[in-house]
């Protein structure tokens, strides 16, 4: 299922299980982006922040902290990334990667996990 995700993606985990069909969860409730951001900036300006750093880019009060995202962005080593993820930034993001989880291992046609689909995941029994 892994895929190679561009750095930009608005939504990496539509590109990371694109052999799932269905739409993946945003990454913000309101969408790929947020209706406002806690710096004031343009929320479309987050489009230039590489995924993981968004939600950090999204919750900060600083202008001056997004610009230096954006650089990290554009000419850093994502290795380096998750150096500068904030705490917000890093509960935000696993939500995200809590719905995408869920997403994930819910069958086709439901739109939530079914006791039954609980039992069966989380057996402690081990696999049937």
């Amino acid at each position: 299922m892994s895929q190679p995700v561009d750095r930009f993606a608005t939504n990496p985990a539509q590109q990371y299980y694109a052999a799932i069909p269905g739409e993946a969860p945003s990454m913000f409730s309101a969408g790929d982006l947020p209706i406002i951001t806690g710096s004031g900036v343009d929320p479309s300006v987050l489009r230039w922040v590489a995924w993981p750093l968004r939600t950090t880019a999204a919750f900060t009060e600083s202008r001056s902290t997004v610009a230096q995202l954006i650089e990290l962005s554009l000419d850093g080593d994502p290795e380096t990334f998750y150096e500068h993820v904030s705490e917000v930034g890093t509960a935000a993001m696993s939500a995200y990667w809590d719905r995408v989880s869920t997403w994930v291992s819910t069958p086709e046609g439901q739109t939530a996990l079914t006791a039954e689909d609980y039992a069966r995941f989380y057996d402690d029994n081990g696999p049937e």
